[in-house]
């Protein structure tokens, strides 16, 4: 049904491809790649499932989709947005203290390209972008939390070992501090989250009237 298609005008990361996904071997379920929603684990998880992309053809098959809340997907994706572009913090091995990071992110221009910009790369998209064209009245959601994957797999009868989902900012003191301030910055600035909310509006509108599989 057309009112359960999602439309944006968003054209992002041309190296992405918007729809991409993987398919079950039975063709039973297509998994939509979100980039910060635990794909990569459940991809690794999943790896003999084959490429796919709702885009190219309309899928006979259920559609798996974790959402996630959008302030604290944009902040692991703007974490790893700076730790990736701004490699001189702390050099290859992180060796930054939390001052010195502070610093770098406290001057005006930053804080204003930082959360006025909000959207730099595939990783601070809204999450709708990767849905666009999906009927979502085939599909089935699941909110992005420690049990995530988990859930996932046991949806699709991967029942076996038990997985642990786990942050992958442990691996990067930079990370950690990052994700720290900015949630800082938000807490303290209303009009930062302000920002962030009205730039995925469209998220919060779709987490808000789907049911979520639990």
């Amino acid at each position: 049904m057309e009112h359960n298609r999602i439309g944006l005008d968003y054209d992002y990361a041309p190296a992405y491809r918007f729809g991409q996904g993987q398919r079950s071997p039975d063709g039973r379920f297509n998994l939509i790649d979100i980039p910060k929603n635990a794909s990569t684990e459940i991809k690794r998880q999943l790896s003999d499932w084959a490429d796919s992309n709702h885009r190219d053809s309309e899928l006979d098959t259920q559609h798996l989709i974790i959402l996630r809340d959008p302030t604290e997907r944009w902040i692991s994706g703007m974490t790893e947005f700076l730790v990736g572009r701004c490699s001189h913090m702390g050099g290859c091995n992180g060796d930054i203290s939390e001052s010195e990071i502070e610093e770098q992110m406290s001057g005006r221009l930053f804080q204003n390209l930082l959360f006025n910009f909000v959207v730099f790369d595939v990783h601070t998209l809204p999450q709708c972008c990767f849905l666009q064209g999906l009927d979502l009245g085939r599909a089935t959601f699941f909110w992005h939390d420690a049990t995530v994957v988990q859930r996932v797999l046991d949806h699709v009868g991967r029942t076996g070992s038990q997985v642990q989902f786990t942050n992958s900012a442990a691996e990067d003191g930079r990370k950690l501090i990052i994700r720290d301030l900015l949630r800082h910055r938000l807490a303290q600035t209303p009009a930062l989250q302000h920002s962030i909310d009205k730039h995925y509006y469209a998220d919060h509108e779709l987490k808000d009237r789907v049911e979520f599989h639990y």
